[in-house]
């Protein structure tokens, strides 16, 4: 139920701040490590839904309440799955930041920046692509 209850709070974006603290705070006080890795899942699942400055806001609430290093970036790679792409970096910029004396949390920020970039290109070249074959005039028929 705590997941189902941190991805309603962030889909409530603004309004669901409040919320969405409580139940970050609920997660703190288990102090368990499958109840934090839920609530990563629930947070990177939800951030395709989510303002990206909201996002902010509750990832700053997420460095608030979560204490383990694995679920910033679980976060940061659900969210690059579900095509959140600018939340993933988001994220992972969080990661970074909140263990800033851990170069490989650097590396990591940076390989997940170079895969949402290529990403996004990929998708925007299937598009053209598909765009370009959508646009092409179908070929006369004879009889």
């Amino acid at each position: 139920l705590l997941g189902l209850r941190i991805i309603r709070s962030a889909l409530r974006n603004q309004d669901g701040l409040a919320e969405f603290e409580a139940v970050l705070q609920e997660v703190q006080k288990l102090d368990w490590g499958p109840v934090y890795k839920l609530a990563a899942a629930s947070v990177g699942s939800a951030a395709r839904f989510v303002n990206p400055e909201i996002f902010k806001q509750q990832m700053a609430l997420f460095r608030q309440y979560i204490p383990t290093k694995p679920q910033y970036f679980q976060v940061a790679y659900d969210a690059f799955r579900m095509d959140a792409f600018e939340a993933a970096k988001i994220a992972a910029d969080v990661a970074a930041e909140r263990y800033a004396e851990d170069v490989t949390q650097q590396k990591e920020r940076d390989f997940l920046r170079d895969l949402v970039d290529e990403k996004k290109r990929n998708l925007a070249e299937r598009k053209a692509k598909q765009s370009a074959q959508k646009n092409r005039s179908p070929a006369a028929v004879s009889p």
